[in-house]
């Protein structure tokens, strides 16, 4: 499977997680809801995710099936624009990779993304 591919795929996931109405984001930070016993608590949230081996913030989630990870800032993305297209990428301006704040974010084409990692213009 191609990474265009197993985007799309964490893409449906990205949907999913953003209608189920526990995940929000501020300046950056992706939260759940606090819980207990399976319940959520109202207007009780935590910092959710963690750092991959790339530097990425992730969050790790479990569906039928297995494990899926899900890039933070993907999400963050697609919550704001409320869209997301499987054929790009969400490049960092600023080359942060822990920097997800939407103002720091934007949807380009994967030639677009190499050419400013490499810092070509």
């Amino acid at each position: 499977m191609n990474y265009c591919s197993r985007e799309a795929i964490n893409d449906g996931y990205i949907y999913e997680l953003i209608k189920s109405g526990h995940y929000k984001a501020e300046n950056g930070i992706l939260y759940t809801r606090v819980s207990n016993n399976g319940k959520s608590i109202k207007d009780e949230w935590r910092e959710c995710g963690g750092a991959n081996s790339h530097g990425y913030q992730v969050l790790n989630i479990r569906r039928l099936g297995g494990q899926k990870c899900l890039l933070v800032h993907r999400i963050i993305y697609a919550m704001s624009y409320k869209t997301l297209d499987s054929l790009k990428t969400i490049h960092h301006k600023n080359h942060n990779k822990s920097d997800n704040r939407i103002d720091n974010l934007e949807e380009v084409s994967w030639y677009i993304n190499l050419k400013l990692r490499k810092g070509k213009k």
